[in-house]
């Protein structure tokens, strides 16, 4: 996650979907966390992609969340705070927002969010890029397998966010990554996706 991402379409989404997971028990609305995996802001496009606050579509879907991220993106500092700020989640959210580091001190990082969101039923892990290739390069802009079984080990739902690439058509590429969680989850522990279109 980058400060310049911080009310583009991917956040109208991401957001939407939280409010009515945080939502969903019968009893009493579930304990949100949310693990930012803050990168440095760079100058690309990334985060210009707001034409959506004008869309009459999104105003119906959530108008109390478009209203909000509208605000944050028209301020002159954009940023992951500006969400706590405006109670764009429910008020008892955690936030957990420091900058991931690359190399050996990941694993303390992780270890602090880890206890920052232990009170958390809910846990929202917001990359930039989604998961780390099976096998491949780990680093700041990818969450985990093995960080997530980390939070499902100690009885807490995941949520994140995984961004489509090019090998395999969508549907292949979100049925891989299913597998591979399911072969790493605790055993009472089903995974699954929903896919969003803008």
């Amino acid at each position: 996650m980058k400060n310049q991402y911080v009310g583009d379409i991917n956040d109208f989404a991401k957001y939407g979907l939280l409010k009515v997971l945080a939502r969903a028990a019968e009893s009493e609305p579930l304990r949100l966390g949310v693990i930012w995996y803050l990168t440095p802001d760079d100058r690309g496009r990334d985060g210009k992609e707001i034409r959506y606050l004008q869309n009459p579509l999104h105003l119906a879907a959530d108008a109390d969340l478009l209203a909000k991220l509208h605000e944050i993106v028209g301020s002159t500092d954009r940023g992951v705070r500006l969400i706590s700020q405006h109670d764009v989640l429910p008020v008892s959210t955690i936030y957990y927002d420091a900058h991931v580091p690359a190399g050996a001190s990941r694993e303390s990082w992780f270890g602090d969010a880890c206890s920052v969101v232990e009170a958390c039923d809910l846990i929202f892990l917001d990359p930039d890029n989604g998961l780390a290739p099976a096998g491949g390069r780990e680093g700041p802009p990818y969450a985990t397998v093995n960080e997530i079984r980390a939070l499902t080990s100690r009885g807490q739902s995941v949520v994140t966010i995984q961004f489509f690439g090019r090998r395999g058509s969508h549907r292949e590429q979100m049925q891989r990554r299913l597998s591979e969680l399911e072969r790493k989850a605790p055993a009472n522990v089903r995974p699954f996706a929903l896919r969003w279109r803008s």
